[in-house]
């Protein structure tokens, strides 16, 4: 039998169909599975052609986007697309994913608002099918900046409505939410929210997995075991609810009243491939960096922390890289072609090595949390190239017998054998 969101299975007996006393068994036909690592990025605003070819470059396997209905005006018994079929048809063209977040100025949160919206949100699903998307239900739904942050069941049911209306025609469509900032103190909300049955239609639980003062990357990890710890509570029995990135930044500048917030361009690129690895190191398959550019003056009111997490900026309507952007483009060139293996026991707990491999050789990042220190790698024998964070900078050593002790820092090396 089927219902709004999976298959039931009835247990044999031996003896035919068992009765009504023995229990159903839920099984779940599941969405298309992320292969591989995504690391992508929060775009601003629709791209360019010349955009999309500066994202090719960069080595973005996904963008982010809103995709909002107050876009797309009422055609029929349909609705029109025209303001976003050329940038997702471009990006699709050019083998750029996307992630799309169904996401307005207003939340549906009456039952007429929520059918009206999951009926919008099939639409867009059935027009753009097929493409890999990752479908993510509204931003921050405990901001009240987005959302009514005391009523976390309205926005679950809100979810359902939205997951029924996909998964009914489109189940092998991603569909996650709920796009929070898992802080312990916002953990509440996610836990209603989980406890209103949106797991049962979520493919995996997008986050932004940042820490209350801006922290260094690895510090995500904490977060995502909490969030773990409630999908074991609350997801269906037998259904593998995973974890996503759906955003997480770090700014260049120190423009906040508040000295928490503040950055400096060589720590944001320095984050970028700690970012990365934090989350392959906690089996999250998608990163997702905040933001794409720096804002323009002017362009998202009084300028904050936030408006300085881009890879590039646009002085005088000029593309200019930013360190963080050298520091993306060596990091996705060293993945090209690799896959994540494990985080080698070396060292101590703030020492991270990770080795990735392509099933004929291996290669090697690896960076320290703490003070700059030296640990023993036992690489076999030969010469090795190793790469600075920014790929600016390179040299060959030579290891013998018994490994070679290598001086680690807070920012990345990739050791590659030659």
């Amino acid at each position: 039998d089927q219902d709004e969101y999976g298959f039931h299975c009835r247990v044999s007996n031996g003896e035919g169909v068992a009765d009504s006393s023995v229990a159903l068994l839920n099984v779940y036909t599941p969405a298309v599975p992320i292969e591989g690592y995504e690391w992508g990025m929060q775009l601003v605003n629709l791209p360019s052609q010349q955009e999309i070819d500066e994202f090719i470059g960069v080595g973005a396997k996904r963008v982010r986007i809103n995709l909002d209905p107050g876009m797309t005006p009422r055609q029929g018994e349909g609705y029109n697309f025209f303001n976003y079929d050329r940038f997702l048809d471009g990006l699709h063209a050019n083998g750029i994913k996307v992630m799309a977040n169904l996401f307005g100025s207003n939340p549906p949160r009456t039952p007429a608002e929520r059918a009206e919206f999951a009926r919008w949100a099939r639409f867009a699903v059935n027009r753009y099918r097929g493409r890999g998307i990752i479908w993510t239900f509204w931003n921050e739904p405990h901001d009240r900046a987005y959302w009514d942050p005391s009523n976390p069941a309205e926005y679950a049911r809100a979810a359902v409505d939205v997951g029924r209306a996909i998964k009914r025609d489109f189940r092998n469509e991603f569909y996650t939410g709920p796009e929070a900032v898992p802080f312990e103190e916002i953990e509440p909300f996610i836990e209603v929210v989980f406890q209103e049955g949106v797991l049962r239609y979520f493919d995996a639980v997008s986050v932004h997995p940042y820490q209350w003062n801006l922290g260094p990357p690895e510090g995500a990890s904490q977060l995502y075991s909490r969030v773990r710890a409630l999908i074991a509570r609350y997801a269906p029995p037998g259904k593998n609810v995973g974890i996503i990135n759906s955003e997480l930044g770090f700014s260049s500048a120190a423009v906040d009243r508040d000295p928490i917030y503040h950055g400096d361009p060589i720590t944001q690129a320095k984050y970028v491939g700690r970012q990365m690895g934090t989350d392959l190191v906690s089996a999250v398959p998608v990163t997702t960096w905040y933001i794409w550019r720096d804002f323009l003056p002017g362009e998202f009111g009084e300028p904050d922390w936030s408006h300085f997490c881009g890879l590039v900026q646009y002085p005088l309507a000029t593309l200019v890289y930013k360190l963080s952007w050298f520091a993306a483009y060596t990091m996705n060139g060293f993945l090209e072609g690799y896959s994540y293996q494990e985080r080698l026991a070396l060292g101590g707990p703030e020492d991270y090595v990770l080795q990735f491999t392509n099933c004929v050789s291996q290669r090697w990042a690896a960076w320290r949390t703490a003070d700059a220190a030296e640990i023993n790698f036992p690489l076999a024998p030969g010469n090795y190239r190793i790469t600075n964070y920014l790929g600016d900078f390179s040299y060959t050593v030579t290891v013998d017998q018994g490994g070679r002790d290598f001086k680690l820092t807070d920012a990345l090396q990739y050791i590659v054998p030659e």
